[in-house]
C-alpha cells in the first residue's frame, strides 16, 4: 500500500545508504536495530512478521505483519538534512503528508499532529501525524507517521493499520511511538551555541555590523541577537506576546524545541540592507523601509522603537505558526487571519476596527465572497490601493475572530488551525475538504455560519 515516494525520492541527490543491520544475538523479530541511525524500534509483537525491501538511499526498511485481525505494513525512512534542510522533527511529518498528498493513487486525510517529548534522536522529541486513508467514501485504514531529527537524517516511521484499528489496537501502536523507539546519539543543544549564532550572525549581518558589539540574549523561547542596547527590555516583551499568543491559539509545549532567532538592529538601514540580503533581493530596499519588522524562514527581524508595538506581536505570531507550529499554508488570507487577530486581542483601536468590519459583513453585505477571498495570493498585492489591502487584512482577522469565539467552531478550532495551515496556499478543493471534516459545512456554509456569527457576535 505504502510504495516508494517518487515524488521525495526525486528531491533527494545520491547518498550513501544508511543499511538495516539485524542485532547482534537471539535478538526478538520485532526488534530492529538500525545501527546507522543509532534507532532501536521495539514492535509490538506481530504475527506472521515478515523482512521486506532492506536499505537504499532512503528507505530504510520495510516490514509486514499481523496485529490481531489488523495488517500492518511499515516502512522506515532516513532522508538527508545536507538535502531537505530539516531543522525540526514535524518538518519531516510535513514533507511525508505533502507528499502523499501529491500522489494521488490513494486518499489521505491527515486528522491532526502531536509533539511527544522522548528519547528519539539529535532533536529530544518527535511528531506523529495520523490519517485515515479512504476508498470512495469509506475509511478502510489507518497510517500513523512518525517524524525524528537526527545530526545528519530526519527519519519517519510509517505504520499503516488495516482495516481501520479497533481503539485496543490503536493503543498498541501509539504504545509502540511513545515508549518503542529508542535513540543511541548525541543530542543537540536548543539554546543555540556560541559557534552557532556567530557563525549565522557573521555570515549574515551587514558588513558594517561585524566589528560592533553583538548581544545575545536568550529567553524561554527566543534568541535575540543584534546590536540594539534595548534587548533586554524588548526580549522581555517578546515573551509576554509568545503568552499572548499561545493562550488564544493553545498550542502544545514540548522540551528540546529550538529558540527561534529574533535579529534586533539599533539602525533602519542595517535592518533594511539586511532584509534584502537575507530575502536574496526578493524584498526590495524600498519595501524594507516601508516594514518595521519581518518574519521570514525561522526568525523575526526588526529595529528597536518601542517593544510593545503591534507589529512585533503580528509578526511573531507569523514566526510561530510558520516555525513553530509548521502550519505556513492556507493561504494568505489564513496567515494573516492569525496575525491580524492577534492585534485586536492586545490592541484595543484593532478590536473596535476589526468588530466594525464584522458587523458590516452581516448587515450590509461589505464584504468579499470567501471562495474568492480565500483564492487570492496575497491580501497586499492583490487589491488595487491601499484601504482595499486594509479592508482585505481586517476581513481575515474576523475570521480567525469568529472561528475562536462562535459556539459554532470553537470546539474544534485547534482541528481547523491544523487542516486549514496544512493545506497548499490558495488550494479552494483542500480548503473545502477540510471545511467540510471540520465543521460540516462546503466554504458557503462557513461563510453563513461566520455571517450568523457577527449578527450577534459574543466574547
Amino acid at each position: 500500500m505504502l510504495s516508494a515516494l517518487p515524488l521525495l525520492l526525486a528531491l533527494s541527490t545520491p547518498t550513501q545508504p544508511v543499511a538495516f543491520q539485524e542485532p547482534a544475538g537471539a535478538a526478538a523479530p520485532q526488534e530492529l536495530v538500525l545501527a546507522n541511525l543509532g534507532l532501536t524500534l521495539n514492535l509490538p509483537e506481530l504475527a506472521d512478521f515478515e523482512e521486506g525491501r532492506m536499505g537504499g538511499e532512503q528507505i530504510q526498511g520495510s516490514w509486514t505483519g499481523m496485529l490481531g485481525e489488523h495488517e500492518l505494513e511499515i516502512r522506515v525512512w532516513g532522508l538527508p538534512v545536507a538535502d531537505f534542510g530539516f531543522g525540526e522533527p514535524e518538518e519531516v511529518t510535513t514533507l511525508i503528508r505533502e507528499n502523499l498528498e501529491r500522489r494521488g493513487d490513494n486518499e489521505y486525510v491527515f486528522q491532526s499532529r502531536t509533539l511527544m517529548d522522548g528519547n528519539y534522536g539529535y532533536a529530544p522529541y518527535g511528531a506523529l501525524e495520523t490519517a485515515d486513508r479512504r476508498e470512495g467514501t469509506d475509511d478502510v485504514a489507518e497510517l500513523f507517521v512518525f517524524g525524528g531529527l537526527l545530526r545528519e537524517y530526519g527519519y519517519s516511521i510509517e505504520i499503516e493499520v488495516t482495516p481501520e484499528p479497533k481503539d485496543e489496537v490503536r493503543e498498541t501502536i501509539l504504545e509502540f511511538f511513545k515508549n518503542g523507539v529508542i535513540y543511541d546519539g548525541d543530542v543537540r543543544n536548543a539554546e543555540w551555541t556560541e559557534d552557532e549564532i556567530e557563525e549565522r550572525w557573521r555570515a549574515e549581518f551587514p558588513e558594517d555590523l561585524l566589528d560592533e558589539r553583538i548581544r545575545v540574549i536568550r529567553t524561554d523561547h527566543y534568541i535575540i541577537v543584534g546590536d540594539s542596547s534595548g534587548a533586554k527590555a524588548f526580549a522581555k516583551q517578546m515573551e509576554k506576546n509568545y503568552d499572548t499568543i499561545q493562550e488564544q491559539f493553545g498550542f502544545e509545549e514540548v522540551e528540546g524545541r529550538r529558540l527561534m532567532p529574533v535579529f534586533l538592529f539599533r539602525n533602519r538601514d542595517d535592518y533594511v540592507s539586511y532584509m534584502v540580503k537575507a530575502t536574496g533581493g526578493s524584498m526590495t530596499r524600498e519595501a524594507a523601509a516601508r516594514s518595521a519588522g519581518f518574519a521570514y524562514k525561522d526568525f523575526y527581524a526588526t529595529t528597536y522603537d518601542s517593544p510593545k508595538d503591534t507589529v512585533h506581536v503580528h509578526e511573531s505570531t507569523h514566526q510561530i505558526f510558520r516555525n513553530r507550529l509548521q502550519l505556513g499554508g492556507g493561504g494568505s488570507w489564513f496567515q494573516e487571519s492569525t496575525a491580524e487577530f492577534m492585534e485586536s486581542v492586545v490592541d484595543n483601536s484593532a478590536k473596535a476596527r476589526i468588530e466594525n468590519y464584522g458587523k458590516n459583513a452581516s448587515k450590509k453585505g461589505e464584504f468579499t465572497p470567501f471562495r474568492e477571498f480565500f483564492q487570492l495570493s496575497s491580501l497586499l498585492y492583490s487589491n488595487q490601493d491601499q484601504e482595499a489591502a486594509g479592508d482585505a487584512y481586517t476581513q481575515a482577522a474576523t475570521i480567525m475572530w469568529f472561528v475562536l469565539r462562535s459556539k459554532a467552531t470553537r470546539d474544534k478550532a485547534e482541528d481547523y488551525l491544523y487542516g486549514i495551515g496544512s493545506q497548499g496556499r490558495g488550494d479552494i478543493d483542500a480548503i473545502e475538504r477540510e471545511l467540510r471534516r471540520v465543521f460540516g459545512v462546503d466554504v458557503e456554509g462557513f461563510e453563513q455560519l461566520y455571517l450568523e456569527y457577527w449578527k450577534r457576535p459574543k466574547g
